[in-house]
């Protein structure tokens, strides 16, 4: 009696577990880019993470970095991805594009051209990414950043990423 018992927790165990993982699955995207700032130009690294709350709705911690000649960038931000799902424009939950618009905020250090600030940023755009699959993705995204700084008081970013999706 003992062994029947403990042989159905263990399969209401691997089911639970089961489920639980798919329920889980693909609801945490990592991405890593790189590519350059517009007014002043330079190079610039992207990393960021997304936690899906829906299909269509994530929230994102998203850092931009620019260490040049010109300027320095230092911009963590917090917000949130509205997506258009690979389901809606390619009929395949797996692979193929999806379409997002980003939006957040945080604290920004800049130097340009030796003059110095912190102060808060802004961040909305718009991004694409190409799923291969499940799993792996890349993309690309144009951000406008805004800052409370009057005297640099925005600049534009582009980048191309991969992502890895669990």
């Amino acid at each position: 009696m003992m062994k029947q018992l403990l042989a159905c927790a263990l399969c209401l165990t691997m089911l639970f577990t089961a489920d639980a993982y798919a329920q889980l699955q693909e609801k945490i995207d990592l991405k890593i880019g790189a590519g350059t700032t517009l007014s002043p130009t330079g190079v610039l690294g992207v990393g960021s993470a997304d936690y899906r709350l829906s299909e269509n709705i994530a929230l994102t911690a998203m850092m931009q970095w620019s260490l040049g000649e010109l300027q320095d960038i230092v911009f963590p931000s917090f917000g949130g991805r509205l997506i258009l799902p690979r389901s809606v424009i390619s009929g395949s939950e797996k692979s193929g594009l999806e379409l997002s618009a980003l939006f957040g905020a945080g604290p920004v250090y800049r130097e340009v051209n030796g003059f110095k600030a912190s102060h808060v940023g802004y961040t909305t755009g718009l991004g694409v990414d190409m799923f291969l699959g499940s799993g792996f993705s890349f993309g690309g995204t144009a951000l406008v950043n805004l800052t409370s700084n009057v005297v640099e008081d925005s600049f534009f970013s582009v980048f191309g990423h991969v992502g890895f999706h669990f």
